[in-house]
């Protein structure tokens, strides 16, 4: 079952990590000598739609996409999102999106001068996760027929 969100994003900020590798890593995907080196946007809104989630708050955090150099399936997913509960009882989501490298600076560009609205499709759920299939920002909430 497919799911569609509209998020209104609220506010943004880009962050960058930087750890020891915790092993398993090839190591020309470290940086100087095992260090791993990971840039990622952080985004927070506010959910307009589906009506069951109106006005929950939104975290998510936008990743480089990182593909084995050999792939034996099919990308099937683009990220994941999920329910979290809170004291309150309002409870809030958190999702992971994964896009190509080159286009992490293009997108806070983009988050600082015109974007103003997040689209999800997911499909599947386990409990309180369902996979992210497609994304999509752009300045306007209406929803375009794909």
């Amino acid at each position: 079952m497919a799911t569609e969100y509209v998020i209104e994003i609220g506010s943004w900020d880009q962050s960058i990590d930087l750890m020891p590798s915790p092993g398993g890593i090839p190591e020309e995907h470290t940086f100087q000598g095992g260090l791993v080196f990971i840039r990622h946007l952080e985004i927070e809104g506010s959910v307009r739609s589906p009506v069951r989630h109106r006005g929950k708050r939104l975290r998510i955090w936008l990743s480089a996409l990182w593909l084995p150099e050999v792939r034996t399936h099919s990308l099937n997913e683009l990220g994941t999102i999920e329910e979290r509960a809170s004291t309150d009882g309002g409870g809030e989501l958190l999702a992971n999106l994964y896009a190509p490298e080159a286009a992490l600076a293009p997108a806070a560009a983009c988050l600082g001068s015109c974007w103003k609205y997040l689209r999800l499709t997911t499909a599947g759920r386990s409990r309180s996760r369902a996979r992210v299939t497609q994304f999509s920002f752009s300045r306007t909430s209406e929803i375009r027929a794909a």
